[in-house]
């Protein structure tokens, strides 16, 4: 099937492959109706930057989380029910730091990768003519600096990626990063925008909107 063919690939056609795959979903789930009635975060880490900048209620960003890490847990356990064989070889898609690197650089992948990433949302949002590129944009920059740095990191920049194939592969030796440090980045990006809104696209008499 297609996903033993692209498990037999080298290793980075297959990670510009698989990334390609993300970027692409995410592209459709922005442009779909279910993106538009729930802002399509799919990040736990984008979703609480959007608190930290008072644009998402705090009493709703449990809720939301849950359900990304839910949804998480769902799609890798149904993948692992279809191909395990295959997933069981690729380690069921669990993140995790490459060793030849050295671990500050897995650290940096995952909380600069994901600074920029809300930083690239805000700054997208803050214009009306900007957000109508939102979806291409972001599942563009999925796809290129996570191919970028997958084999740094496996590029998650996304909590509830990395937990729902954890849980499904049993591996969680690593996890605490994929969850620390995106959730870092998106941090500090919120608060860098809301404390010098203009670097993030924002018209200081116009505001975000």
């Amino acid at each position: 099937d297609d996903i033993t063919a692209i498990s037999t690939l080298p290793h980075l056609l297959r990670l510009l492959l698989v990334l390609l795959g993300f970027g692409a979903v995410i592209t459709a789930v922005i442009l779909s109706p279910v993106g538009s009635i729930s802002g399509a975060h799919i990040n736990p880490a984008v979703s609480l930057a959007f608190a930290l900048r008072g644009d998402l209620p705090w009493k709703y960003l449990p809720l939301v989380i849950c359900g990304q890490v839910l949804g998480g847990w769902l799609g890798a356990q149904a993948a692992v029910a279809i191909w395990h064989r295959t997933l069981a070889g690729l380690s069921f898609g669990v993140t995790h730091h490459n060793a030849q690197f050295p671990l500050w650089a897995t650290i940096a992948v995952e909380l600069g990768g994901t600074l920029l990433l809300v930083w690239l949302i805000f700054w997208l949002v803050a214009n009306s003519k900007r957000r109508e590129v939102i979806a291409v944009a972001v599942g563009g920059y999925i796809w290129l600096f996570g191919w970028a740095t997958a084999t740094i990191s496996g590029a998650s920049f996304n909590p509830a990626r990395s937990i729902g194939p954890a849980i499904a592969g049993h591996d969680y030796r690593e996890l605490w990063m994929y969850i620390l440090f995106p959730v870092l980045g998106a941090a500090i990006a919120a608060v860098w925008c809301r404390l010098a809104p203009a670097s993030c696209g924002c018209n200081m008499q116009e505001g975000c909107r």
